[in-house]
């Protein structure tokens, strides 16, 4: 069975956040630091930052609270 890898991201910079350096860790702990680091960079980025990937980070909260505030209010 093929052991999965970090990130391409993560290969093409050699390192994790925070400069760790990508072989100085255990294959399995890459994996697991590749889809930390891969979640934050997510979590940290907003909807519509990236043009080709729009969907890519999270929705901007306040169009989501208007959305819930105009189904009340209907």
């Amino acid at each position: 069975m093929k052991m999965p890898r970090p990130s391409l991201y993560d290969i093409l910079y050699g390192n994790f956040a925070g400069g760790l350096d990508l072989n100085t860790v255990s294959e399995t702990d890459q994996v697991i630091l590749s889809v930390l680091d891969n979640m934050q960079r997510i979590l940290n980025c907003r909807a519509g930052t990236l043009a080709h990937l729009p969907d890519y980070g999270l929705p901007d909260m306040t169009a989501i609270l208007r959305g819930c505030q105009r189904r009340r209010t209907s």
